[in-house]
């Protein structure tokens, strides 16, 4: 996978470096693949940022927002079938990424200040909301999972709570979005003050703990996984084991 990680180079600027394959290339089809990648995450920014500004609200808190944004331009983008994917992990991608995001610089060598309100927010007390030693494959890979939701229906799953994501994104037996779909619906009915504390930070950790409890990833499993179940039955399974953690 080619593909062009910016870098700032004192006195001179930003400048990009071609990689394919783990390491520099000079490769002329490298080159070009490379640049046409660089080009097409320039739109796939340029929509998230559009998104992010759209949906900014004061209801809402801006890193949630930020996330998913990001996350639905790089889906409806096409930037994740790009060619210049076909032969490497997609961990390089993220990697790419965080650079670009970094640096602020078009493919023609430009800066996009714009694009600065796209970099993830440090939290120390979420470490794993970071760019870290996977280069932003943690965070460029959870903003991809979030918007497989719409927004409000992420919203309202999550209380609009990058912690909460993290917190069902952990558990992988959890991922499935036909869960967050059932998540969402019985919440959503809920008197407004409960809803406000099953999802708040509070709440909502012990509900995944519950839910992993009911779907754990280790040791004796249940036969049926959340994707087995009807659509109908899986939200009864949902609010059952809520009761019983004494939840609602």
């Amino acid at each position: 996978m080619p593909g062009k990680l910016w870098r700032e180079i004192e006195g001179v600027g930003h400048e990009a470096e071609v990689y394919a394959r783990g390491g520099p290339s000079a490769s002329p089809q490298d080159f070009v693949l490379a640049d046409s990648l660089d080009r097409h995450i320039d739109r796939a920014l340029d929509e998230a940022e559009r998104l992010r500004a759209q949906l900014s609200n004061e209801d809402v808190p801006e890193p949630f927002t930020r996330a998913w944004a990001i996350g639905r331009a790089l889906r409806s983008s096409g930037l994740l079938e790009d060619p210049a994917l076909s032969s490497e992990a997609p961990g390089f991608l993220w990697q790419v990424m965080a650079a670009k995001a970094v640096a602020s610089v078009r493919a023609d060598g430009t800066r996009e200040k714009s694009w600065e309100g796209l970099r993830p927010v440090l939290d120390p007390q979420q470490p794993r909301a970071r760019q870290g030693s996977k280069k932003g494959e943690d965070y460029w890979s959870m903003c991809v999972w979030l918007a497989e939701q719409e927004y409000g229906d992420a919203v309202t799953t999550f209380g609009g709570s990058i912690r909460n994501v993290w917190q069902m994104l952990d558990r992988k037996t959890l991922a499935p979005l036909v869960l967050r779909v059932a998540i969402r619906e019985w919440v959503a009915d809920l008197p407004a003050e409960t809803r406000a504390r099953i999802t708040s930070t509070r709440e909502f950790p012990e509900l995944m703990k519950a839910l992993v409890h009911r779907w754990p990833a280790r040791g004796r499993r249940p036969a049926l996984q959340p994707v087995h179940y009807d659509h109908n039955e899986l939200r009864a399974e949902v609010e059952r084991v809520a009761v019983a953690a004494g939840l609602p």
